[in-house]
């Protein structure tokens, strides 16, 4: 339960938000060369697998590129011609996929070199090694290399396992059927030829049988009747055998077998609907479409037999978002793109039948091509320091060697001539320093990283929580990577984007601004409702009672830009209700107004639009339109053209887009920019000015344009002048509403000046080399000489809880910045509601239109150093972004300003631009963690950048999640997944890095301050078979149990008071000062153990057993009781029926151990006697027991005398939440009580009573807690 916010009221100092590390000198020495040494590790073994990995044979080599293309007749494969590929002179790929890594020829060294590339495990190897050399080892020679041939083993079994899996999906897939065109039978000739036995004897018949029981392919290649008619002519093979220049026929809701150009399809209008989700995550259906120079003549078997047709392909490649193609039947030739091809692993949906033509195969289709992408492994932060851990440790163990080695020269110096039992015997220097080594070679632990990789296996169980999952899409949080789940408790930025993200995603027609006027769009308001605002039903009146007005005009063609410039397709579904499928949200909610407004796309094909709407009339008419050219949106161009033949055989181009992209290609654009200029001119002052005078609220303006008049009967007609500045103040006024903007135009086109434009246009959409370009130049020559129509505007709401979880992040000192795509003044709007700023942020807005940016930056970076600013807030727009990357100097200035601002909003950003922004921080920030949120394939770049990557799987579709490290369905879950799953993490492995590297320190620093009583020889103090299995049995689970069920604070107080995940950001859970810490204590315990042990049990010499075994093994029973009493009794906090069952487990197992000992040894005389030892020996003896007791309780009252010492007088603002914590729990407590005595004796009072105690409560815990600038309580 969270203690009451009251209770730390009164002084924010308990969280400094500025408190400095406090380092030693000594500390910081020896942390830089622990560092220096890391560094240098991870430069040799990279170097070393650079060169292992170009040793071994290279599958994909790089290919230059085509000159053209690659060129596929349509009927080569059943004639017998035989497709090369023109880059390597070779037949094309197959079909084949393999996405397994490994062979079983591999594998072996492989994963060796993989497994011995990390650090301990290649310490341990040598140590190993060092162990197998008679004379070296004090200890058994297994001691070391069984554990690490079992730890490695365990990896590489679950690598291979993971691999076989792999193996086991890809032949599915590789023996999946298909039914391509054979009408010859030459292609089944072909695959026959290429299936040849290759083995005899045993091996053939084991084949045989192979191929009786899962088929082989060739026996499935044709079913059914001869091949006597065309339409018989189809033969089932395996997708393995599929080959580039096949006609593959697809059915409904089957998969597609490889990358291929549509011919036709039997859906309305030839359309065929594919699912593309597991392609690129979308979950919206993509329809597409033959050119119809192929649909024409490919619409039947007959028609593919006899089409003399040659398809043009790009080279294969990763991107699956463009395609570049052409087709050519005899002297006509058309471009293809994205609407005419179908990638593997898309599925065909509500589609009977359709044919293709198969142009990538096997591991060159886009999907194949996008999995073996490599992308850069993302690290957790605290491997740094654990890495330099393990360095100082070396560096330590070293020192004891020599230590020891001196000790053992000072021995015999003093003793040796006098020892007689010694026969004179002397160890070598180097026998005596790797004999010490070896004895204590495990101060680094053996099962560190095996050990990790299972905590990391329970904290990804532990994060699966019902607290973010949205039952309202059924979405629960999915994690994509357990490798940096300590990450999310060290998140210092966060990098969103806004669409999507911060906003519902759900679109809105709202308003619309048209001939100078704004129109509320709200169908559902009554005639007889008050109205401040003209509304769209009194635009449709003007237009039926004044048809041939200029205003009507305009509005007409508005109208028409919204229902026709689009891709959207219109379904008619089985109750005659017709439903669009839409690109995007915003196309659907422009085509769904249109609708409201009376116009209605009712069919749509690849040659023409069918529009119904009411006549001047009154009477419903449909109007066709015919589909000349669709000019794509492209994130460089920021709009969509389509040329139309209207119905009076006129030509009409239609265009929307941003206000930037489309008011340069106005008629009137000089008029236009130059009133733009003077509009944002004054909107800008304005808002200054409203700022500086009250910084307490931000409303803004709600525009209305003109009052309502005559309910737009007769509107008065403005000029260009007015309307470009009516227009352009509502763009600004819109934005300032968080609407999102969009502006439409028109002009029309001569019939020789198209003609002539077409010719360049089509030389552009067919050509294979810079298609986009010579398309987008093309373009823009048509695009130019624009009428205004009107703008839209579009409402976006903020997700739920969106501007909660931006303050509470905040108050975590996590700076959040917006990277959106959208206008400046949307963008500032939504950072306002969302809390990314405040009513008292300075806002400072880089523009390189407004002068020297450069200046501009010296100026607000002055003014923020300065001080006296209590919020800034940065905005710049992608524009200003590109100038300043341009200059190194600038762009150094500008992130330098960026770290010292509050929050950053970048707008009309590009996905490359957020990207950059990120990797800077990254890499300009020291110390930073990023984490980026996204919901779309614009934020990939960002994510896929950043230290830590969220995806939204929101409407957009799922790429984004499915690129991300974690994915959630709301932005507000994040604040749960860091807060409180990141910090648990984060607290939980800091735990087990520093008690794993600590009760190293406990248990064989008894070894080495054993060798005082043995003259230095390194004489082990413990048996072999003990030693063993000392981490793997009796102390892994305690540090395991840890790292997976530690919560120091429940989640509510988390989630209460965020400042508590600064604990994170400043590496207070692992750092080198706590890390020296932990071992300073486990050094005086060792200490204590040791001389508890020799004090307390020296009569074992004048006992009938004198050998070492008994002595050790008091000490062996101290150290395993007590790691395992700290680790889970005193530092573990979440207690739990699991925790108390691993302690009495291994607790247990330790005696089990004992006894098995004493039955399986074999009689021996030596210094360790252990057969019947503890059965028959010690074990009887009182002086035995009494010094376990005694040795073991002085450890615990130490560590609890210090854990005391700690919280009292030196506590941290967790040990106070935990104090706060328990207070709120006995109070609860109390209250349950008082409330069943309550119902005992009336039965009524239960809530007054609970009420009053929790006032009391309250009160009191916010009286006796009077906290300061430092931080700690008053008592």
């Amino acid at each position: 339960m969270a203690p009451p916010l009251e209770a730390i009221e009164g002084g924010t100092g308990i969280l400094p938000v500025h408190r400095r590390r406090r380092r030693l000198r000594l500390s910081d020495g020896i942390e830089r060369f622990s560092e220096r040494l890391a560094a240098a590790w991870r430069n040799t073994t990279s170097a070393g697998a650079a060169k292992f990995s170009a040793a071994l044979p290279s599958f994909r080599r790089k290919v230059p590129p085509s000159s053209d293309g690659r060129h596929i007749p349509l009927g080569a494969r059943w004639q017998g011609v035989e497709l090369r590929d023109q880059r390597t002179g070779k037949p094309y790929v197959s079909n084949f996929i393999r996405s397994n890594r490994y062979t079983l020829w591999d594998f072996l060294p492989r994963q060796l070199v993989f497994q011995f590339m990390k650090i301990a495990n290649f310490y341990f190897l040598i140590i190993a090694i060092l162990q197998m050399i008679p004379g070296l080892s004090p200890v058994a020679s297994y001691t070391t290399g069984a554990p690490l041939i079992v730890f490695v083993s365990f990896s590489m079994a679950k690598e291979g396992y993971d691999d076989y899996r792999r193996y086991r999906l890809d032949k599915v897939e590789n023996r999946s059927d298909a039914w391509v065109y054979d009408p010859n039978g030459v292609a089944k000739k072909i695959m026959s030829e290429s299936k040849k036995p290759r083995t005899s004897g045993k091996g053939q018949k084991k084949r045989e049988r192979l191929d009786d029981e899962t088929g082989n392919g060739t026996e499935l290649r044709h079913m059914g009747r001869r091949s006597g008619s065309l339409d018989d002519a189809w033969t089932r093979v395996q997708w393995q055998d599929v080959r580039v220049g096949d006609i593959v026929r697809l059915a409904r809701d089957k998969q597609v077998p490889a990358d291929m150009v549509l011919l036709s399809a039997t859906g309305p209008s030839g359309i065929a609907y594919i699912d593309t989700m597991a392609l690129d995550g979308e979950t919206n259906l993509k329809s597409k479409q033959a050119c119809p120079l192929l649909a024409k003549r490919c619409g039947t078997v007959a028609g593919i037999a006899s089409c003399d047709a040659v398809v043009v392909s790009e080279d294969p490649n990763l991107d699956i978002y463009s395609f570049d193609g052409r087709v050519t039947v005899g002297d006509e030739t058309v471009p293809l793109t994205m609407n005419q091809v179908v990638f593997r692993g898309s599925t065909m949906r509500n589609t009977k039948e359709a044919y293709g033509l198969v142009i990538n195969s096997g591991e060159e289709c886009k999907i194949r091509m996008n999995a073996n992408k490599g992308t850069r492994a993302k690290n957790p932060a605290m491997q740094a320091i654990t890495n330099r851990i393990i360095f100082f440790v070396v560096f330590v163990l070293i020192m004891l060697a020599i230590g020891i080695k001196i000790g053992n020269d000072l021995f015999e110096a003093d003793y040796g001539s006098t020892a007689w039992y010694m026969f004179g015997a002397r160890l070598k220097t180097t026998e005596q320093v790797f004999g010490t080594i070896i004895l204590l070679n495990t101060l680094i632990p053996i099962s560190l990283y095996v050990s990790l990789e299972i905590v990391k296996i329970g904290q990804f169980w532990m994060l699966q929580d019902v607290e973010m999952y949205d039952p309202e899409t059924n979405t629960p949080m999915v994690a994509n990577t357990t490798s940096i789940l300590e990450n999310l408790g060290q998140v210092s930025y966060v990098f969103s984007d806004k669409t999507g993200t911060l906003t519902e995603n759900i679109m809105r027609f709202q308003k619309m601004s048209a001939g100078g006027y704004v129109w509320h769009h709200d169908m559902s308001v009554s005639d007889g409702a008050p109205e401040a605002e003209l509304r769209t039903r009194d635009l449709l009146e003007h237009l039926k009672h004044n048809p041939d007005s200029p205003l009507s005009e305009r509005a007409l063609h508005f109208v028409l830009c919204t229902a026709l410039c689009n891709t959207c397709l219109p379904e008619v579904k089985d109750g005659g209700e017709i439903e669009f499928q839409a690109a995007s949200p915003d196309e659907l909610a422009l085509v769904n107004a249109a609708r409201e407004l009376g116009y209605v796309m009712v069919d749509r094909d690849s040659e023409t639009i069918k529009l119904k709407h009411e006549g001047a009339d009154g009477k419903t008419r449909t109007d066709v339109y015919g589909i000349l050219d669709v000019i794509e949106f492209t994130s460089d161009r920021k709009r969509m053209t389509i040329i139309l033949r209207a119905p009076d055989n006129k030509i009409l181009l239609l265009s929307k887009g941003a206000d930037s992209a489309l008011l340069p290609r106005l008629r009137l654009k000089q008029l236009a920019e130059r009133v733009a200029a003077s509009v944002s001119r004054r909107t800008s002052k304005r808002r200054s000015m409203r700022m500086e005078l009250s910084k307490n609220a931000h409303d803004p303006e709600s525009p209305t344009g003109a009052g309502r008049g005559g309910a737009g009967h007769d509107m008065p007609i403005l000029p260009d002048s007015d309307i470009f500045e009516a227009c352009f103040r509502h763009i600004e006024d819109f934005a300032s509403e968080g609407l999102r903007t969009l502006l439409f135009a028109y002009r029309y086109i001569g019939e020789a000046d198209y003609r002539s434009w077409k010719r360049e246009y089509l030389e552009a959409e067919t050509s294979l080399t810079d298609r986009q370009a010579r398309i987008d130049e093309v373009a823009s020559r048509m695009e130019a000489g624009l009428e205004l129509a009107g703008i839209t505007a579009i409402e976006d709401k903020l997700q739920k809880g969106v501007p909660e979880t931006i303050d509470k992040l905040r108050r975590a000192n996590v700076k959040v910045w917006m990277l959106t795509g959208d206008k400046r003044e949307t963008a500032i709007n939504i950072g306002h509601s969302a809390k990314i700023c405040h009513p008292f942020s300075d806002l400072f807005i880089l523009d390189a239109t407004d002068g020297d940016i450069r200046d501009t930056i010296e100026g607000v970076l002055q003014e923020v150093d300065a001080g006296g600013i209590q919020h800034s807030v940065v905005v710049i727009d992608g524009l200003t972004l590109t100038v300043v990357e341009q200059d190194e100097a600038c762009k150094k200035l500008f992130y330098l300003l960026l770290t010292r601002v509050d929050a950053v909003i970048c707008c009309r950003a590009s996905p490359a631009q957020k990207a950059n922004v990120v990797k800077c921080i990254r890499d300009q920030v020291p110390g930073s963690l990023t984490l980026a949120i996204g919901d779309g394939a614009n934020d990939i770049a960002m994510i896929l950048a950043s230290h830590v990557g969220i995806g939204i799987s929101g409407r957009e579709g799922l790429q984004a999640a499915r690129v991300s490290d974690y994915s959630i369905a709301q932005f507000r879950f994040l604040q749960r997944l860091l807060f409180v799953h990141g910090r648990w993490n984060y607290v939980r492995t800091s735990k087990y890095i520093l008690g794993t590297f600590w009760k190293e320190i406990v248990f064989y620093l008894n070894q080495a301050l054993y060798q005082r009583y043995n003259g230095y020889t390194g004489t082990s103090f413990f048996e072999s078979a003990s030693l063993t299995v000392f981490n793997a049995l009796f102390t892994s689970l305690a540090v395991v149990l840890m790292g997976i069920f530690e919560k120091d604070l429940s989640a509510e107080t988390l989630l209460a008071i965020p400042e508590l995940y600064t604990y994170g950001q400043r590496d207070k859970g692992l750092n080198f000062v706590k890390y020296v810490g932990w071992m300073v204590l486990g050094t005086a315990e060792a200490f204590i153990i040791s001389f508890s042990v020799w004090g307390a049990y020296n009569f074992a010499y004048s006992n009938e057993d004198t050998t070492i075994f008994p002595i050790g093994n008091v000490a062996f029973t101290v150290c395993v009781i007590f790691i395992n009493i700290k680790m889970l009794l005193i530092e573990l906090h979440n207690k739990t029926i699991i925790v108390f069952g691993g302690f009495f487990i291994t607790v247990a197992g330790w005696w089990l151990w004992n006894l098995a000992l004493a039955g399986v040894y074999q009689e021996s005389i030596g210094p360790y006697i252990v057969r019947g030892s503890f059965i028959r020996g010690f074990g009887r003896t009182a002086v035995w027991w009494l010094s376990v007791i005694g040795a073991l309780a002085s450890v615990v009252v130490l560590e609890l005398a210090i854990k005391s010492i700690r919280r009292i007088y030196f506590p941290t603002d967790t040990i106070i939440m935990q104090e706060l914590e328990q207070k709120q729990r006995k109070k609860e407590a109390a209250a349950a009580a008082a409330g069943r005595g309550g119902r005992r004796g009336d039965g009524g009072a239960d809530g007054n009573v609970n009420n009053e105690i929790e006032g009391q409560e309250l009160e009191g815990q916010s009286q006796r807690h009077d906290f300061g600038a430092s931080g700690k309580p008053s008592r």
